[in-house]
């Protein structure tokens, strides 16, 4: 069971582009399904890059390393998650187009943050943080979207 844990925790998120690709395959107007997964996945690299920098400013040691001084993940400190922000963040964009899909990147976001928590990757509060900063940065991003497409028409 835990390699099944640990799995999730790590690679789970490959399942992006499989998603993404499928939304495209099932929308009618494939060039604007690409525009519009090339912003889905512009907010969540935003997003990404907004949890380590907020991974920088608070400093939260992660679990494992708090508890046993070793590091065996990429990142020293742990809030907010950014592959949870990752996965929320998404979902939130994908939200206004597919509602379908965004709820099942959001529960592969869930299941990817709890496994990171059993692992001892993050605490709950980690998981919590990430999906919020996700949310905020999905709707901004697709705010953004939706102004520059108004302006462009």
């Amino acid at each position: 069971m835990q390699i099944i844990i640990i799995l999730i925790a790590k690679y789970l998120i490959l399942v992006i582009p499989i998603l993404l690709a499928y939304y495209v395959w099932t929308h009618d107007n494939k060039r604007l399904a690409m525009i519009e997964s090339l912003m889905f996945l512009s907010v969540s690299v935003i997003a990404w890059v907004c949890s380590h920098f907020l991974k920088s400013i608070f400093k939260i040691p992660r679990p494992h390393i708090a508890i046993d001084s070793v590091s065996v993940s990429d990142s020293l400190y742990s809030f907010p998650s950014g592959h949870v922000t990752f996965f929320f963040a998404i979902a939130t964009a994908l939200y206004f187009y597919h509602r379908k899909l965004a709820y099942a990147v959001a529960l592969f976001g869930l299941a990817v943050g709890l496994a990171r928590v059993d692992i001892g990757y993050h605490y709950p509060i980690d998981i919590v943080g990430g999906m919020v900063l996700g949310i905020v940065v999905g709707y901004a991003g697709h705010k953004v979207y939706k102004k520059l497409a108004k302006s462009n028409l």
